[in-house]
């Protein structure tokens, strides 16, 4: 019942494990998705400003749109970066819950291994206890024999011996 119930706390804790596996799998989706969405927006911001450019051939503002679009690519980039950061935490969270899945299922079959042993080495016992249980009883059977024996070779002695001399 014991080896029963952590055979099922394991394979709940295992569940938890992968649900939480598959929940940072689909953070690090949904990061991935917010930085492309961030990148095209910062590509659009760019095409809009070389078309500003170009409409108003002025340099300083060009030079000012094509900064803030530098920044907003950077900004991205370190998204981006961060995003395959928490890809790559996903992926070594879902392989330790993983090996730990493994580890409580060699546990267990360890365990069930033991308890089969253990029954092996009890019922060895419980055999070797019924010989021993067999052989005292026959020693005892035979030991009463023997006194039974004994005490009838003593009646017949004393019965066959002639009585004492009359004393008179």
């Amino acid at each position: 019942a014991a080896a029963a119930a952590a055979a099922a706390a394991a394979a709940q804790r295992a569940e938890e494990e992968e649900a939480a596996r598959l929940a940072a799998e689909r953070e690090a989706a949904e990061a991935a998705a917010r930085v492309a969405a961030e990148t095209a927006a910062a590509k659009e911001v760019e095409r809009l400003a070389a078309e500003q450019m170009a409409k108003e051939k002025a340099s300083e503002l060009a030079e000012m749109k094509a900064q803030a679009a530098e920044e907003v690519a950077t900004q991205a980039a370190a998204k981006a970066k961060e995003a395959k950061e928490e890809h790559a935490a996903a992926e070594v969270a879902s392989k330790a819950a993983t090996k730990t899945a493994t580890d409580k299922q060699k546990a267990l079959s360890k365990a069930v291994k033991a308890e089969a042993a253990a029954k092996e080495s009890v019922e060895a016992f419980e055999a070797q206890l019924a010989k021993a249980q067999e052989q005292l009883v026959k020693k005892l059977a035979d030991r009463a024999a023997a006194e039974v024996l004994e005490k009838a070779t003593a009646e017949m002695a004393a019965e066959e011996a002639p009585p004492p001399p009359a004393r008179g």
